[in-house]
């Protein structure tokens, strides 16, 4: 009888912060492969495949809003945990491509004009 090695997973490094603290909170809980996360989602009745769990780890496909929620309930999240995933879905979920890091210092540097902030001091 042969046994098929799972898939090697995506380091860490490859993944967006979203898929990093999920990444992270599926270990603290004993869940090495995404695989098993999408038969336990998809047994809790929501439906999901573990290429779509890669997709949205690795930043390749917008997470639906829905995901972290029923990820919440299937890995009974405390509420410190519930928020770290939130706060990686809200701002972290997506890769910083170049367009959007120029997109977000000029928006950043209009701000201050209409604050009335100097703009020539170094962004923290």
């Amino acid at each position: 009888m042969s046994v098929m090695a799972r898939p090697r997973e995506t380091r860490p490094q490859n993944m967006t912060e979203f898929g990093r603290t999920l990444y992270s909170l599926m270990l603290d809980r004993g869940i090495e492969y995404r695989q098993d996360l999408a038969e336990m989602l998809t047994e809790g009745g929501y439906k999901i495949s573990q290429q779509t769990i890669s997709n949205y780890m690795n930043g390749r496909r917008a997470v639906d809003p829905d995901f972290p929620l029923f990820v919440s309930e299937v890995l009974d999240l405390d509420d410190q945990e519930q928020t770290r995933l939130a706060r990686a879905y809200a701002f972290g979920a997506t890769r910083l491509t170049q367009d959007n890091a120029e997109r977000i210092r000029a928006f950043r540097e209009q701000l201050k004009k209409m604050r009335g902030e100097s703009t020539d001091r170094a962004d923290h």
